[in-house]
């Protein structure tokens, strides 16, 4: 039996965080809600009232092992009228002369009926529901690429509005092995994740609302996708009675390196604080990056200072957690698939892959960032990821990736492997 503790009307996680309390303070205020709570499992819930420490009840947190036997209920598959609409309106947009970056919004790619449903449909799951989905059915076989990109932007206006990926306006990135050319040493190779072919381990991207991926082809071999739940990851390590992990995760000390996503005005600091779990006014919202974690503190030693042994035991359970197959579900996408998360409540990794000689057997997805004029309230430490996505003033935030709209572009492949 679960035991029930009534928590504190008010906690310092609930106050506004317009002012980022410091490192000392959180370390300090969950060590004292910790000793309260750490005798009892508490639960609060859903996403809007829950409570720090607590097991979160949300459809969002799920395991995978929920979904045994029933993997199917999640696919969105596309069916014959769905894909008839479709084409109309990748041919009527393509037609029309105008660029890909011009697809921002449903006025721009209109769909109605069945395929508006389920798109309307995907958009509450994962908002409101368990924070992923798979599309299944997108013709691109049938397609050029540039079609293909056409269709899946169309499809993803329903559910939010592309964001930029560069500083210098790029909105959608290709997902694939770079290959040096003939007679270029590998140091010209992109050193970007999405660039290689190697494991790409569990993480979360902070730069907006909804991750979307479409496979155009898959690997020869691997490229197994895997996802999870950040809050359930959350609610076993409270199930296993690792407070203190869970308060590690929470507290200050986490880093990641600001120079990879902007050029830094001179004096500034290269350093961007964001914890792995954050409460905040009623919602749970979690990034997870542990590479970039332990490649800031190598990076910047004396600033960063080294990630402590506390620091790399609840990195190393939150993999263990995280990556166990009970709790992450695994998909070889194939081509025509699409798969939508959110990046506050899922998890996403990558196996190691081997392209083949031919075309179809070169891996490639193509990466979309969805925002998604969502009322959650955002915690402070997101509003420098998200600052070139959602237009802040440059004015006020030197040095930021805000490119201009103007500047707003959708390369396709070919024209990426030369960027």
């Amino acid at each position: 039996m679960v035991a029930v503790v009534q928590l504190p009307s008010s906690s310092p996680f609930d106050a506004d965080m317009s002012r980022q309390p410091s490192s000392l303070e959180l370390r300090s205020s969950f060590h004292n809600l910790s000793c309260r709570v750490s005798r009892h499992l508490l639960e609060s819930g859903p996403q809007g009232s829950v409570r720090p420490l607590t097991v979160v009840k949300d459809p969002a947190a799920w395991k995978a092992c929920d979904w045994a036997g029933r993997q199917h209920e999640v696919v969105v598959q596309l069916d014959g009228a769905d894909v008839a609409q479709l084409k109309e309106a990748v041919a009527a947009f393509m037609a029309s002369g105008r660029p890909l970056s011009a697809l921002q919004r449903p006025a721009d790619f209109p769909l109605s009926g069945g395929l508006a449903d389920k798109l309307a449909g995907v958009r509450r799951d994962l908002l409101r529901g368990r924070g992923f989905a798979l599309l299944r059915g997108v013709p691109v076989a049938e397609w050029s690429e540039a079609e293909s990109v056409a269709g899946y932007m169309g499809l993803g206006v329903h559910v939010g509005r592309p964001q930029p990926q560069s500083k210098d306006g790029k909105l959608i990135n290709h997902v694939k092995m770079h290959y040096a050319p003939a007679g270029a040493p590998a140091s010209t190779l992109p050193q970007r994740e999405h660039a290689h072919n190697l494991e790409f381990g569990l993480h979360t991207d902070a730069q907006a609302d909804v991750l979307g991926l479409l496979c155009i082809n898959q690997a020869k071999e691997g490229g197994v996708s895997s996802f999870s739940s950040t809050l359930a990851v959350h609610n076993e390590l409270l199930r296993r009675g690792r407070n203190d992990i869970v308060c590690c995760l929470a507290s200050g000390g986490w880093y990641r390196d600001r120079s990879r996503y902007q050029d830094l005005a001179p004096g500034a600091s290269p350093l961007w604080e964001m914890p792995v779990f954050s409460y905040h006014k009623g919602y749970l919202t979690t990034h997870y990056n542990s590479s970039h974690y332990q490649l800031c503190a190598r990076r910047y030693p004396e600033q960063a200072g080294p990630l402590s042994k506390l620091q790399l035991e609840a990195l190393a359970l939150f993999e263990e957690i995280g990556s166990h197959p009970d709790f992450a579900i695994s998909y070889c996408l194939q081509p025509g698939d699409i798969i939508l998360l959110h990046n506050s409540s899922a998890l996403h990794a990558r196996s190691a892959f081997m392209d083949g000689d031919a075309p179809h057997e070169r891996r490639h997805l193509v990466r979309l960032w969805l925002g998604c004029d969502d009322d959650r309230p955002q915690p402070a430490h997101l509003d420098f990821p998200r600052s070139y996505t959602e237009g802040y003033d440059r004015d006020a935030y030197q040095g930021l990736m805000k490119p201009a709209p103007s500047q707003f572009h959708v390369p396709l492949s070919q024209e990426a492997d030369h960027l």
